[in-house]
């Protein structure tokens, strides 16, 4: 139910002294000196969570340049091992196309020779595959 207008005001007045008024002024400085103070800090906490967000995200890209950069080399020594065995292959190749003529017949002897000859010399890339590829 609604209330009714009031008929009457009464009015209440404090008054203070010198020496309250002072007390007063002494606390009303230290609560503003405490709400600074705690702004100061919620500011200072804000900075610091700022700070660490852009440091992880630099540490993230930094990551992800390093990662990049460690599969391009990876990738160039793949490149380089799979150059390095076919120049190895063409080499057997040739050597054996001069043992035999120009024409290398495809026999089971041939074909074990070269397979040995190949094993023989591209057992250095066999490590270096399989670090690049422990799955394979």
């Amino acid at each position: 139910m609604p209330r009714g207008k009031p008929n009457q005001i009464i009015e209440h007045r404090l008054s203070m002294g010198s020496y309250e008024r002072e007390a007063f002024k002494q606390y009303q400085k230290s609560v503003t000196l405490k709400n600074n103070v705690e702004s100061g800090v919620q500011v200072g906490k804000a900075a610091v969570v700022a700070g660490i967000g852009a440091g992880s995200v630099y540490v993230l890209y930094q990551s992800y340049l390093l990662a990049r950069e460690i599969a391009e080399s990876m990738g160039n020594a793949v490149d380089e091992a799979t150059a390095r065995a076919k120049r190895a292959k063409d080499k057997i190749v040739a050597e054996l196309q001069e043992q035999s003529g120009d024409a290398i017949l495809p026999t089971p002897d041939n074909i074990r020779k070269f397979r040995e000859e190949l094993r023989r010399r591209t057992i250095f890339v066999k490590p270096i595959l399989k670090f690049l590829n422990p799955f394979d």
